[in-house]
């Protein structure tokens, strides 16, 4: 029986790294899809509504892109974009005194790009995002969650828009 289980390990261990390494090897030439060598366009004028820090937060990582030393030789696109950013929150889960002990949070985000010189608008996109947090004995820790939570929202909204606009 022992006999049989050493075995047994033996084959388990080489399948598992034949599957590791052939894994390893369709790796190669990977390109990450948010790549922004793919995406040639500069930001002319921009407008923000709603949130102003939160839509700051989303122009100044598309801003970034847009300006990207790859893409500096090849851009053929410039657009004026506009952002409008509604963040709120509500309470969704309480104990039975009546104490909140999470509350979700929900990024409502309309962002837009319209060509500079023609004035025709490219891409118009409604992303809407919630998360939920823990409501913490201390404000601090409470606090500190929400904007974690904020941040991957952000994040989140900023993937899904390039992914659109890169296709």
């Amino acid at each position: 029986d022992k006999l049989y289980n050493q075995k047994m390990k033996k084959i388990i261990n080489t399948l598992l790294l034949i599957i590791l390494i052939s894994s390893i090897g369709s790796c190669v030439g990977y390109k990450p899809v948010l790549s922004s060598s793919d995406l040639n366009f500069k930001i002319g004028k921009y407008k923000i509504e709603g949130n102003k820090k939160l839509g700051n937060q989303i122009y100044y990582k598309l801003n970034y892109l847009s300006k990207s030393e790859k893409n500096k030789s090849k851009i053929k696109n410039n657009y004026d974009l506009f952002i409008n950013v509604t963040k709120s929150k509500k309470e969704s889960v309480k104990n039975s005194a009546g104490k909140i002990l999470y509350y979700r949070i929900n990024l409502a985000t309309n962002i837009s790009l319209k060509k500079l010189d023609t004035n025709d608008e490219i891409l118009n996109e409604n992303l809407n995002y919630s998360s939920s947090y823990k409501v913490s004995e201390h404000y601090s820790e409470t606090l500190k969650e929400k904007n974690e939570k904020i941040w991957v929202l952000i994040h989140k909204t900023n993937e899904d828009f390039i992914t659109k606009l890169s296709s």
